[in-house]
């Protein structure tokens, strides 16, 4: 496992995907490869491939570098060199794929890089299973919802954002939390409880809750980003060990599925 040094600069978790201007590099003289890797059933493949520095260098983020990069579901999906940006967010990518993701027979997705210099990156990713918010209410200013379970140690953990919107569509108050259901309930439903800041409510027109469903290691690698984040609120750089689902290479490819419930309050 390589460590990296990451000065953070924007943490947005959205769309399960990253915003960010990163300063990353390796701890060692050797150089290396970051990649990432996001994506829904439905979504084009997006991808973003650049090199290291080692840490006696400056890092510059180089978009040019000519990857060999595939995505195999049930066939070879080739991805092709084209710097472009996601249309709603500042998120650069610089390989895409003309065919969108699809759940292949045996729910898994693989990916295959060759490197300019001829190293070969591996990675794979379930493809979680769809999910849904049955039912979500308000009392007082608490906000209560839930969800059916997998029961599948492997797909049930959970990243969900709860946005409190007043007038104009104003964002009130933004809540970011992580759910990890290693053991299913009797039932099989996961019931969720935000509290939300009671001097805030009067103002509340509607509450907005955006459910991933993730991987095990996308999970674990978000709950890095965000200790990375913590650690670094004072802009001072901190070493940190980030870990992802790559071999020889720093980063994550991963799939996930995601709900949108809106509940008006007045």
């Amino acid at each position: 496992m390589r460590y990296v040094y990451v000065i953070w600069m924007l943490f947005i978790f959205s769309a399960c995907e990253l915003g960010r201007e990163l300063d990353i590099q390796s701890s060692d003289e050797s150089a290396g490869y970051f990649l990432e890797c996001y994506f829904r059933p439905g979504d084009l493949y997006n991808l973003t491939a650049t090199k290291l520095a080692p840490i006696s260098e400056p890092q510059l983020l180089d978009y040019s570098l000519e990857f060999q990069v595939h995505v195999i579901e049930d066939e070879k999906i080739k991805l092709y060199h084209s710097l472009f940006s996601h249309p709603d967010k500042d998120l650069i990518y610089n390989y895409g794929s003309q065919k969108v993701a699809e759940r292949p027979r045996n729910g898994i997705i693989k990916l295959e890089v060759v490197t300019p210099t001829g190293e070969v990156i591996t990675g794979e990713t379930i493809v979680p299973e769809q999910i849904t918010i049955h039912s979500a209410s308000v009392e007082t200013n608490r906000l209560c919802y839930n969800f059916e379970l997998v029961g599948d140690k492997g797909q049930d953990y959970y990243i969900a954002t709860v946005m409190a919107k007043g007038g104009n569509e104003n964002i009130l108050i933004r809540y970011l939390n992580y759910y990890d259901y290693k053991v299913s309930n009797i039932d099989g439903m996961a019931r969720i409880q935000v509290d939300i800041q009671n001097s805030i409510m009067p103002e509340v027109d509607k509450i907005i809750i955006n459910l991933k469903r993730v991987s095990k290691e996308n999970y674990e690698y978000q709950l890095a980003l965000r200790e990375i984040m913590n650690s670094n609120s004072d802009n001072l750089t901190m070493p940190v060990m980030l870990q992802g689902n790559l071999t020889s290479a720093l980063g994550i490819f991963t799939c996930y599925t995601e709900v949108e419930y809106e509940l008006k309050v007045k």
